[in-house]
């Protein structure tokens, strides 16, 4: 039986090293799946988001510079998109 425990956004960052900003950045640029809400409306992370983070993270830290980090994200978010509209029949358009 798995456990599954709720990381507050924080938590994620700080054993990440990053800010509580740069984890919706992430996540905005799809190297993370969404997080689920609180009643409240807080976001509430999961292990699945730590190590998918913590992959980020070593990722474009192996690319070196900010500039390729970007590029790397572009390409990322573009191949993600292009996959997306593949899937639905449909052809993006760039």
């Amino acid at each position: 039986m798995a456990l599954h425990i709720s990381l507050r956004p924080i938590d994620v960052a700080r054993a990440t090293g990053i800010s509580v900003q740069q984890g919706r950045n992430y996540e905005s640029w799809g190297f993370l799946p969404p997080a689920s809400q609180s009643k409240s409306g807080y976001r509430l992370s999961t292990q699945q988001h730590l190590a998918a983070l913590t992959t980020a993270r070593s990722l474009i830290g192996g690319c070196g510079s900010e500039a390729l980090s970007r590029s790397l994200v572009s390409l990322l978010y573009c191949s993600a998109m292009k996959s997306r509209c593949a899937s639905r029949g449909k052809r993006c358009s760039k």
